[in-house]
């Protein structure tokens, strides 16, 4: 993780030194370029937790000829679900509600995704996902 102000990550904006970034909860995240092309070896697996923007910038801007991207989406059964973890991990109201609002959005969407796992029992959703990690990696 880097961490900016808000005045340097909108100059690395500007200067085109992200591959991907978004506002998201009012607050700036992104990937550096250089985290991708220069600091990582081309003969490793890369696992980024990104919203379903920067999923698709990433698969947008790719350079297909060097990396392979496949995404996973892993949702929870259900809003009610959802909604009594944050309660749980103590997220705020307004918080809250911005999530699952948030969440129900991109419910509909994690079709574009090459997976979707369901995280209703968490040993399953582990195995599932390093399951999918085996079988597409390159390495």
């Amino acid at each position: 993780y880097h961490f900016f102000s808000k005045e340097v990550f909108e100059q690395k904006i500007q200067n085109s030194e992200f591959f991907e970034w978004a506002n998201v909860y009012n607050d700036y995240k992104g990937i550096l370029k250089t985290s991708i092309y220069d600091d990582i070896p081309k003969d490793k697996n890369i696992i980024i937790t990104l919203d379903i923007q920067g999923y698709m910038n990433i698969k947008r801007n790719i350079d297909k000829n060097i990396y392979r991207i496949i995404g996973i989406f892993i949702y929870p059964p259900s809003m009610e679900e959802l909604k009594r973890r944050m309660e749980k991990r103590g997220v705020n109201i307004t918080d809250e509600e911005i999530r699952l609002t948030i969440a129900k959005q991109e419910m509909e969407e994690r079709f574009l995704y090459e997976y979707c796992v369901l995280n209703d029992d968490l040993e399953l959703c582990i195995k599932q996902v390093e399951n999918i990690i085996t079988e597409n990696s390159l390495i």
